[in-house]
């Protein structure tokens, strides 16, 4: 009888330490869980925010292809407003004041 109440003794002592144990593992796979929650929600911004990273890029290229486009048209008509003022300098010159 000893035997079986030690026997019942020993069990309840490795189930409360089992269940302990049980209880560590749950609270540390909640933490990881949580752990990974985060990490995931920061790789989703970071890809948002790579995304606008990008937009951005290629908004800054669009503007630098309209600005060398535009600088190309102030060249084009910089030399024909200095043809122009070179053909009424002649014209001028044509005329002679008495």
């Amino acid at each position: 009888m000893d035997k079986g109440i030690k026997t019942v003794g020993t069990s309840v002592k490795q189930t409360t330490q089992t269940g302990e144990s049980l209880k560590t593992i749950t609270e540390a796979v909640n933490t990881i869980s949580d752990i990974n929650t985060q990490v995931a929600n920061t790789i989703e911004e970071q890809s948002i925010m790579a995304e606008d990273i990008n937009q951005n890029v290629v908004s800054i290229d669009n503007l630098a292809r309209q600005s060398d486009e535009a600088s190309t048209n102030i060249a084009a008509a910089n030399e024909q407003l200095q043809q122009l003022a070179d053909n009424l300098s002649t014209l001028i010159h044509q005329f002679k004041i008495d």
